[in-house]
C-alpha cells in the first residue's frame, strides 16, 4: 500500500512526547474524508462531505466496499457530512449546518441523523432532527450573539465535530464561531436518541458536562473531536482555521472541563486533518482531505487517483 511520510511524536495514553517516524497511508476509495466511525471490531466508515455514497474499510485499510447514500430524500450528490460518532449500536451523522460559500442556504446542509450497521452496511433509523439550528442558536444566543445563527444569508455556524461524553450525551464541536476570546465552543445536545425520534438511551447517566464549554485552542476551530476510551476521559481535538484564515492545524487533549493543551510535535504539514477515530484498544486513527489532489464530484472513485490520507497514534 502506497504511502507518505510523517514525523509524529506522540504516546496516547500518556501523552508523553517522544520521537517517532510513522507513515500516512493512503485509503483508496474516496478523495475528501470528512467524518469517520467505528463500525465493528475489524471495520470503520467514512463519509466525504463532496459525495453521494460512504466507504467501508477493514482495519487494516483496505477497502471493503462503497455504499450509496440513501439515507436521506434529500442529501443529494453532496452530502456535506462533517461528523460522526457511534454510541452503543447506533452511529450519528450530522452536516455542517452552514450556508454555502456564496451564502445560500441547502437544505441537506442541515440534518443530524442515525444508522445502525446490519449486515454490514449502515441502515438510517429514526428520523431526522428538527430544528437543531434553532436549539443551537437560542442555546449560543448570549454567548455570540454576533454570529447571526438562523440568519438566512448571515449565519457563521460550521459544525465538524462530534463526540460523545461518558455519560452517552451528544456533543458538537464548532469549527465556527469562535467566542469574543478566540474560544472554540463545544455544546452538550444531550441524548441524541430523543433527537432522532428513537426511545431514550437507557445506558445514559446523569452528567455535569456543561451545555457550552470553552475550549482555548490558539484561536483555532475544530475539525474533529472524539472521546479517547484509554485515556481517563480525555477527549481528543483536531483544530484548525476556524474559516479562511492560514492557520497551522494542532492535536490538543482535553479534560472536558477547564484543563487544555496542545499535544506538542505532532506535524501535519503533509495533510489536512478532518475526521478522526478512536478504537477501543486505544489506537487514535486521523484521516485527512485530500481535495487538493482529487475531488469526490468529480470522479467515480475507482481510479488510483482516489485516496485520502490517514495517520495512526498509539
Amino acid at each position: 500500500m502506497n504511502s507518505v511520510k510523517i514525523s509524529v511524536f506522540l504516546t496516547l495514553s500518556s501523552f508523553l512526547c517522544y520521537p517517532a517516524e510513522a507513515q500516512t497511508v493512503k485509503y483508496r476509495g474516496l478523495c475528501e474524508a470528512s467524518a469517520a466511525a467505528v463500525m465493528d471490531d475489524t471495520h470503520f466508515i467514512v463519509a466525504s462531505d463532496d459525495k453521494d455514497s460512504v466507504a467501508v474499510y477493514q482495519s487494516d485499510g483496505k477497502l471493503k466496499e462503497r455504499i450509496p447514500v440513501n439515507w436521506s430524500d434529500d442529501l443529494g450528490k453532496l452530502s456535506d457530512i462533517e461528523g460522526a460518532v457511534k454510541i452503543g449500536r447506533t452511529t450519528f451523522w450530522i452536516t455542517s449546518h452552514s450556508l454555502t460559500d456564496s451564502r445560500k442556504r441547502k437544505k441537506k446542509r442541515f440534518k443530524l441523523f442515525a444508522t445502525v450497521n446490519e449486515n454490514g452496511k449502515p441502515v438510517e433509523v429514526g428520523k431526522k432532527a428538527k430544528d437543531l439550528e434553532e436549539v443551537l442558536r437560542v442555546i449560543l444566543a448570549n454567548v455570540v450573539p454576533e454570529a447571526n445563527i438562523g440568519d438566512e444569508t448571515k449565519s457563521t455556524l460550521n459544525i465538524e465535530g462530534l463526540a460523545a461524553t461518558p455519560a452517552g450525551e451528544l456533543l458538537v464541536g464548532l469549527r465556527a464561531p469562535l467566542s469574543k476570546d478566540r474560544e472554540a465552543l463545544v455544546v452538550n445536545l444531550g441524548d441524541p436518541f430523543i433527537l432522532v425520534g428513537l426511545p431514550a438511551n437507557e445506558q445514559q447517566v446523569d452528567s455535569a458536562f456543561p451545555q457550552v464549554s470553552r475550549v482555548q485552542l490558539g484561536g483555532r476551530g475544530i475539525r474533529s473531536l472524539e472521546l479517547l476510551p484509554l485515556a481517563d476521559s480525555q477527549f481528543g481535538i483536531i483544530a484548525g482555521a476556524s474559516g479562511k484564515e492560514e492557520t497551522s492545524f494542532a492535536f490538543f487533549k482535553w479534560d472536558g472541563s477547564n484543563n487544555v493543551s496542545e499535544v506538542d510535535g505532532i506535524d501535519f504539514k503533509d495533510m489536512q486533518p478532518e475526521a478522526m477515530i478512536a478504537w477501543p484498544d486505544g489506537l487514535i486513527s486521523i484521516f485527512g482531505d485530500n481535495g487538493d489532489v482529487c475531488q469526490d464530484k468529480k470522479g467515480p472513485g475507482d481510479n488510483v487517483n482516489s485516496w485520502f490520507p490517514g495517520l495512526a497514534l498509539k
